[in-house]
């Protein structure tokens, strides 16, 4: 096995793990605004009290829970396809339309990583709290946001170095094996 090969497994390891580190984040988030606001319905309806600024809180949760998470939905390969057509390609066809999805979704995930981590630190400098009834730091969320979207142009960019070595990426499970050459 090369130098090169070692690198690459290993950095292949290390983007696994941070992509399930975040999906676990996310799950974490989702979990987060289930409890509050089923607390918050709790205490509205049978109290008459409802928990102040529940609604902004999960508004600011949301953006980062969803985005940490596409990488393990690029990972997976468990975007929307179109089964009808991707069915009828040949060998040689699905791999240039995996190669251009790829290479859009990079493109794409790249141009938002930029952006969002531009917010993140800019959020950070400022310190930024969210406005309203009960104040509380938004620049957390606005670093989940920008790792989410940089996993996720980490993804896309795997696939096409992959599809690019003529290696066949499918689905994964738990962390099983997910490369096969072309044969």
């Amino acid at each position: 096995m090369t130098f090169l090969s070692n690198i690459l497994r290993a950095s292949d390891r290390l983007l696994r793990a941070a992509t399930f580190l975040s999906v676990s984040v996310s799950g974490a988030l989702v979990l987060a605004i289930v409890f509050l606001a089923t607390l918050d319905s709790v205490l509205s309806f049978f109290f008459n009290k409802p928990i102040p600024a529940a609604t902004n809180f999960a508004e600011e949760i949301l953006p980062a829970a969803v985005l940490l998470a596409s990488g393990q939905v690029i990972r997976n390969r468990a975007e929307i396809v179109v089964d009808i057509l991707t069915e009828r390609m040949g060998a040689r066809l699905r791999t240039v339309s995996t190669l251009i999805a790829g290479a859009l979704s990079l493109i794409f995930f790249g141009l938002l990583s930029f952006g969002a981590v531009r917010l993140a630190l800019a959020s950070i400098e400022l310190s930024e709290t969210a406005v309203g009834a009960v104040a509380f730091p938004v620049w957390p969320m606005k670093i989940a946001f920008a790792v989410g979207l940089c996993i996720s142009g980490l993804e896309a960019l795997r696939i096409v170095l992959l599809t690019m070595a003529g290696k066949t990426v499918t689905t994964e499970n738990a962390f099983a094996g997910e490369v096969t050459s072309h044969g």
